[in-house]
């Protein structure tokens, strides 16, 4: 799984989101029921035999539900007219499966239920559009629930560069003195440096940004501070980004994620 996330930050060009750990298992189990040429790409992207991905699939759903504040699914919908393979089928999780009628409305009307039980919510549609003919519909589901143990405080952020140098936007901030939570890793793109903020549950986030300029590791620390300011969606679409201290410390242009 490690690998798959390595190679797919490896592609993704401009800012993004994603989580390996959702997507993995639902690759596993369609490897386990692939054939040919698609069972062996799953086999690369998945970087375990497509024999064993299923049990590990399973195995690594069980894990992650024991977790407290963490919350899995996978979800597959076909048409009637498609059949599965039993065996296959019957190595999905407990009420994986549901059936597409071919009415587009009633069908996301159902898929929408299902995202938001979930996702307790946090999601009410599913992200896909649907036709008469569509075959078959595939979705994973991740939620992370945690309090953060150093709360972050609003703040309104005061952005140099354009396009929203002029757009009003509202912010989280926080500080800490543990210098620890802050570290720099060096790598062939340039400097990446992390944060650490830690959950209640033993669940803790990690925000990293990258500088293409490339400062010596020392002055990179002498300049960073245990302070992350989060940027949210504010009045004009503004994507949403992180932005680190260090950034405006030494004096380079705030890096972006979307």
């Amino acid at each position: 799984m490690n690998g798959l996330t390595a190679r797919w930050a490896g592609v993704s060009e401009d800012g993004t989101a994603f989580s390996a750990a959702g997507v993995w298992p639902l690759l596993a189990h369609l490897a386990g029921g692939a054939e040919g040429a698609a069972r062996a790409e799953l086999t690369e992207a998945l970087g375990l035999p497509a024999g064993q991905a299923r049990d590990a699939a399973s195995e690594l759903l069980v894990a992650m539900s024991a977790m407290r504040g963490l919350d899995t699914a996978l979800g597959l919908w076909t048409k009637r007219t498609l059949e599965l393979k039993e065996e296959w089928e019957a190595g999905l999780p407990a009420d994986a499966h549901g059936v597409l009628t071919g009415d587009p409305v009633a069908d996301h009307r159902a898929l929408d239920a299902w995202t938001a039980k979930r996702t307790g919510g946090l999601i009410d549609r599913m992200p896909v559009t649907l036709a008469e003919d569509t075959k078959m519909v595939l979705a994973s589901a991740l939620t992370m629930r945690t309090q953060w143990l150093s709360p972050f405080r609003e703040v309104d952020l005061e952005t140099a560069y354009e396009p929203w140098a002029a757009k009003p936007r509202l912010g989280l901030r926080r500080s800490s003195a543990v210098l620890d939570r802050v570290g720099v890793a060096d790598t062939p793109g340039g400097y990446v440096t992390e944060l650490k903020v830690l959950g209640n549950n033993a669940l803790d986030g990690r925000a990293s940004g990258a500088s293409r300029r490339r400062h010596p590791p020392v002055q990179h620390l002498r300049g960073m501070s245990s302070h992350l300011k989060h940027a949210v969606q504010g009045q004009g679409g503004a994507p949403a980004s992180l932005e680190t201290s260090a950034s405006l410390a030494l004096g380079s242009r705030p890096q972006r994620w979307s």
